[in-house]
């Protein structure tokens, strides 16, 4: 009698099959935090994922945030907008203070504008900042591009096929940021404790 295929973490796939899954769609993150070692783990095949260094790590989409509802969280108000993130998938949002159709709520689930999605994201400058510009459309996707001149971000087929291609950009409060190296597509994590936030800045001013 044969024993059972190994199981990975919070997966009901086997392991060999999860990590095939992984290998051709992108790892998954679901309800992710980023623990103080930067260890986190793809909640489908169990591998390090989401590295705190210069490393890359391609994400999935998930498909019951994008063909269901975000569930968005406030996060903070900076540069005139205010910032959400889904808990679920870490997709974040931000709406100009004076448009901003969710400023009541303390949490609240959101579609996504599949029309901004096929005909492209008209979008306006959030903030400057060496050599990146933030951006953001008027549905609240946000981008952060090298370019500093643009009015329209479409996503890259690469992307829409294979997921996000993401790296760790900034420690923002209690949230990781991680950008798209393909289309700088941010996804913000919720960091496990306030630790890993002072870890961080020591070594930044190392």
């Amino acid at each position: 009698m044969q024993a059972p295929s190994p199981t990975a973490i919070n997966s009901s796939l086997p392991v060999a099959t999860a990590s095939a899954v992984c290998t051709l769609l992108g790892h998954r993150v679901h309800h992710t935090r980023i623990d103080e070692e930067f260890r986190t783990r793809c909640v489908r095949c169990d591998a390090p994922i989401l590295g705190g260094n210069e490393s890359a790590s391609r994400v999935a989409h998930t498909l019951s945030c994008f063909l269901g509802w975000h569930h968005y969280v406030p996060v903070a108000r900076r540069a005139a907008h205010n910032e959400y993130v889904c808990e679920r998938c870490g997709h974040p949002l931000l709406f100009a203070v004076a448009r901003d159709p969710y400023s009541s709520d303390s949490k609240f689930k959101k579609k996504v504008n599949y029309g901004c999605g096929l005909f492209g994201h008209r979008v306006h400058v959030v903030r400057t900042e060496t050599d990146m510009t933030e951006y953001a459309c008027r549905c609240g996707h946000s981008f952060v591009k090298r370019q500093s001149d643009l009015t329209v971000i479409r996503h890259p087929l690469a992307c829409v096929l294979m997921g996000h291609l993401v790296s760790i950009n900034e420690i923002r409060g209690g949230w990781a940021e991680y950008l798209c190296l393909r289309c700088g597509h941010p996804f913000c994590f919720r960091l496990a404790n306030n630790e890993l936030i002072r870890k961080t800045s020591i070594s930044a001013t190392v």
